[in-house]
């Protein structure tokens, strides 16, 4: 079985140091060199994997959001799975781990009412982990619009039987702020947060279409095959 030291043995050791070489700092704090810090990422990162049954079962299309410096896609190439990343291009490090992993990578931000990229194809899953694109900490937190928009756009990206999973890194003042927008105002629209490192499936309802939040428990049930879900309504 996959151990997070046997992902690090595997790793071009000699690129590997030269990008350390680069980018290394002796305190990293929450900047973005704490990343080199591999052993306590592929653990987090395997982690993640085995919660969504990547480990298991079928080879699958990946498509992570905010992919950083690829450790999830990573594993998930390990075992088989195919895989695409999208981020911005503003930390050299994780452009070049990309390209030591041999990861593919899309150049894109996530932004308020506009589209992804067309990827020219389909995904079996779609994951964002430690979200920051929804306008985290600051004035313009995404509300039920943005979600809304945002979600649906992902579902066209989705296999018949895909599914969308998020993660989301969010201060307390936020969740009540989340929470208020998103699920406190509009009851058929709720996001799928997830607080404390745990995961989130979201789904269209049967019913009406709008986005709601399935049980943790539940990620091996596949989201409806309708590919573009009716808005969000008011109730």
């Amino acid at each position: 079985p996959l151990t997070p030291e046997r992902l690090c043995k595997s790793i071009n050791a000699v690129g590997l140091e030269e990008i350390r070489r680069r980018h290394s700092v002796d305190d990293a704090g929450e900047a973005w060199p704490k990343y080199l810090h591999l052993p306590m990422w592929m653990d987090k990162n395997l982690r993640r994997v085995r919660d969504l049954g990547l480990d298991a079962g079928g080879r699958r299309r990946v498509l992570d959001l905010g992919c950083g410096a690829g450790y999830f896609l990573y594993i998930c190439q390990q075992l088989g799975h195919e895989t695409l990343g999208l981020d911005i291009d503003e930390v050299p490090m994780f452009g070049e781990m990309m390209t030591l992993l041999g990861l593919r990578r899309v150049i894109s931000r996530v932004q308020p009412f506009v589209p992804l990229p067309r990827f020219g194809e389909e995904f079996d899953l779609i994951t964002a982990f430690m979200i920051c694109f929804n306008g985290h900490k600051s004035p313009g937190l995404w509300t039920r619009e943005e979600w809304t928009f945002f979600l649906d756009d992902l579902a066209t990206r989705l296999s018949p039987r895909g599914r969308i999973c998020l993660g989301q890194r969010v201060a307390q003042c936020d969740v009540v702020d989340i929470q208020s927008k998103v699920l406190g105002h509009v009851s058929p629209c709720q996001f799928a947060m997830a607080i404390a490192g745990e995961l989130d499936e979201v789904a269209p309802s049967a019913s009406n279409g709008a986005w709601q939040k399935t049980k943790r428990s539940t990620f091996a049930s596949p989201m409806s095959s309708r590919r573009k879900p009716s808005p969000a309504r008011t109730p």
